[in-house]
């Protein structure tokens, strides 16, 4: 063994030594009584105890000051920690199930991997508090104040957060699933891709709340405040939205179904897209009594395909395969127009249980691929180049122009036998794109 190497193994073992002592003298503090350990915390107030690692489990700890304590994988199961100070303290890994935090500060402490099983945080301050991917299964944070608080990929499930304050708390992926957040106020916090499944929010304030792709699905949400909270591709089936409050919230791409409750909802606007041109009604309107719940029950069974062009003998190709492939969709075009972004947005509705998503992705794959079809077949059979049929799908943008186009030409009034189905060339590809039209490319050129 070198000198170096020898020197950094003493350093490690006289470091190692220094930390048992400190550890063992601040136990021999603690078990001199709460009393003893306050009075002696408050003579030594710029020293940092370790208790790390010790069983201190079931020990009545009332009122004790472990503030800016090293607790780290120390067992504190069944403890009474009711009224104890343990603001910036580090409990990381530690075991606290079962025990009692009732009106405790935790503020700014550190519980990242902490056990929380059962644990009651009635009124504790865990303001700031770190409880990323913690356990709290069953645990009671009746009114407790959690705001700015992380609590990503932590589990609630089962819990009580009643009356609890979780304004602005980090929440990705948190699972609250069953939990009963009654008259809890999450205003402004981030529950991206939370899970919410049957849990009870009833009369909670989430006003700008950020759930984008949260699943709510059979959560209660009677008479919560939602107003300008992100709903963006919310799973809600089954959720009750009774007489919530939905103004200026973006339901853009969110996922109901039959059993999606919106009755007494009050809502001035919605958005249905991320940006304010997306606001509906428009600017200077608002949904009228029951307006809403109409407009989301359309929407239900419908998909919406966003386009910069069209290739109207594309689209009719694409409808047709996916006829072909899932004759039980019982597909048909509902409408199509001209968005306020300059897109063209068709809608396609769909008579079968299939996820609106999974019907998107299929449109859109079988759209674009007979776009490339018809692509070859322009260049090859018409002699096109790619300027011309760009501007031919671009022209289609024109529903002005479309409609002359169609009064031109023949139609099916429905696809693959679909109710109702919107009006579709009936010609084949090769008329798609005539001398006419051609013509019609070259005046607008002009």
């Amino acid at each position: 063994m070198t000198g170096d190497s020898r020197n950094a193994l003493i350093g490690k073992i006289v470091a190692a030594c220094q930390e048992w002592r400190t550890s063992h003298t601040d136990r021999t503090h603690l078990e001199a009584g709460v009393t003893e350990w306050n009075h002696w915390r408050a003579s030594n107030s710029t020293v940092t105890p370790d208790l790390s690692g010790l069983d201190l489990s079931g020990a009545a700890l009332s009122g004790v000051d472990f503030s800016r304590t090293k607790l780290i994988r120390t067992n504190l199961s069944g403890t009474d920690l009711s009224g104890a100070n343990l603001a910036g303290a580090d409990l990381g890994q530690a075991n606290l199930s079962g025990a009692n935090l009732t009106q405790a500060d935790l503020t700014d402490a550190d519980l990242i991997w902490a056990k929380l099983v059962e644990t009651n945080f009635t009124q504790a301050d865990l303001t700031r508090t770190k409880l990323i991917e913690c356990d709290l299964i069953g645990a009671v944070l009746l009114r407790a104040t959690l705001v700015d608080a992380k609590l990503s990929r932590a589990s609630f499930m089962d819990s009580i957060l009643r009356e609890a304050d979780l304004s602005r708390a980090k929440m990705v992926g948190a699972n609250f699933s069953e939990a009963d957040l009654r008259r809890a106020r999450l205003t402004g916090a981030s529950a991206v891709g939370a899970d919410f499944l049957g849990a009870d929010l009833s009369e909670s304030s989430l006003v700008g709340a950020d759930l984008s792709r949260a699943s709510l699905n059979n959560a209660h949400l009677v008479r919560a405040n939602l107003q300008r909270a992100n709903l963006t591709q919310v799973q809600a089936r089954g959720t009750k939205f009774s007489g919530a409050k939905l103004t200026g919230a973006c339901l853009s791409s969110w996922e109901i179904d039959d059993n999606t409750r919106l009755n007494d909802v009050r809502c001035g606007f919605v958005y249905l897209g991320s940006g304010d041109l997306d606001r509906y009604p428009e600017v200077g309107r608002e949904f009228g009594e029951g307006e809403l719940e109409q407009l989301v029950r359309e929407s239900v069974q419908t998909v919406e395909l966003l386009l910069d062009g069209v290739d109207w003998a594309a689209l009719r190709l694409a409808l047709q395969r996916i006829m072909g492939q899932r004759p039980e969709l019982r597909l048909a075009v509902r409408s199509f127009e001209r968005s306020q972004l300059g897109k063209l947005v068709l809608r396609v509705e769909m008579r079968s249980a299939i996820e609106r998503q999974v019907l998107a992705s299929l449109l859109h794959r079988e759209y674009y691929r007979a776009v490339e079809e018809m692509t070859q077949w322009y260049r090859q059979e018409r002699g096109l180049s790619d300027e011309q049929i760009d501007e031919y799908r671009l022209m289609g943008m024109d529903l002005m122009a479309m409609v002359d186009w169609m009064a031109e030409r023949s139609f099916a009034p429905a696809i693959a036998g679909g109710e109702g189905g919107a009006l579709l060339p009936e010609s084949g590809a090769g008329d798609a794109l005539g001398a006419d039209d051609q013509r019609s490319m070259a005046q607008r050129r002009s």
